[in-house]
This record gives C-alpha cells, structure tokens and sequence, in this order.
C-alpha cells in the first residue's frame, strides 16, 4: 500500500507463508478492493480500465506510450457506487479493483479516465477538506491524505486451502468525509 493509504494490508508470518502468498500474488490469485474518492463523475458506472504503464521520474509511473520498450500491462476494474454534489465539483465514490499489481496503479488509473483520487498531491492536487458548515461548530478538517481505502483482500489459504477474505471499514478520516457528504455538509478545500 502507498504510504497514506488505509485498510487492509497482508502481511506474512514466516518465509514459508511470505514465499507462498508472494507467488499468489504474482500469479493474481490473491484478489484486492479498493474504495476511492474521485474528482467527477466516471464515464460509465462500470469499466475496466486497460492501459499499460511505465515508469517515469521520481518513483512515479506514467501511462506508456504505443509500443514503448519496458512497459507494463496493467488492468484495473471500477464500479460507481454514488456521486455527490459540491461547492467545488462532483464527487464520487468508486470500488475499485486492480487486476494487476503495479505501483501507483489505480492512481495512474482513474487520472487517465478523468476521475484523479480528490486529494492525490502526486498525480491530482495536494489539498485538505474541510467542513464549512456553520452547523458544525468546529469547522472541522475532514481528510488530507489520499482518499484510497483498502477495503477487502480475498485469497485461498495457502496452507488450509479455504477461502479467507479480510475487510476494514473506512479509517476515521474517511469516514468523516463520507459522512458529510452523505449529509450534503458545505465543504471547501484548503491547500
């Protein structure tokens, strides 16, 4: 997981289990849901976004160029669950599913498509949300990390063989947010 990402994370015992689960991984056994806040609406309520990428400058990854020597397959699968409307735009909240595993995946994934994580400072824009209802007495900051959760992993037990799935509900912070736009609290961003 990147850094301000929250959720579910697999972590191995033994090398035993680390070697097992990592070939799991590889071999895409081990499936992984995202939850995702985003600038917009997608343009479909559902789609698999197919584009290659490549590294590039600074730890960052770019969508690769036709034919590029180096480039990496990636897919990823979204689902629209809701879009909100605010001051400063639409806001939708995404599931997400990444096919493949390659760094800042999803993140390269929904700016392609149009619909960036609404605070991404690497590919979108470094930004915090706050609430600025007058409701709320504290005008309180709501989230000023990535607005990526790692909502479920499910994979086959490597030594039981039975299936296991692991689930997290969305950090304090996210909840936070959720909870004022499902609310249609007046928000505005700081940078």
């Amino acid at each position: 997981l990147d850094r301000d990402t929250s959720g579910v994370l697999l972590f191995a015992k033994n090398e035993n289990a680390h070697r097992l689960l990592s070939i799991d991984f590889e071999h895409r056994k081990i499936q992984k849901h995202y939850l995702a806040f985003v600038k917009g609406e997608p343009p479909a309520t559902e789609g698999i976004i197919d584009i290659p990428l490549h590294k590039a400058r600074k730890g960052k990854m770019r969508q690769a160029k036709p034919h590029e020597k180096n480039s990496l397959s990636s897919s990823t699968y979204y689902h629209l669950e809701k879009t909100w409307k605010t001051s400063f735009g639409d806001v939708s909240l995404l599931k997400v599913s990444p096919k493949t595993g390659r760094q800042h995946q999803i993140r390269v994934h929904l700016k392609y498509i149009g619909n960036p994580l609404l605070i991404d400072p690497i590919y979108s824009q470094k930004i915090f949300i706050k609430s600025s209802s007058q409701n709320n007495h504290d005008n309180a900051l709501l989230c000023k990390r990535l607005t990526l959760h790692s909502h479920r992993i499910e994979f086959i037990d490597p030594f039981t063989q039975k299936n296991v799935t692991f689930q997290a509900k969305f950090a304090d912070d996210m909840q936070k947010l959720y909870n004022a736009l499902e609310r249609n609290v007046a928000l505005e961003i700081s940078k």
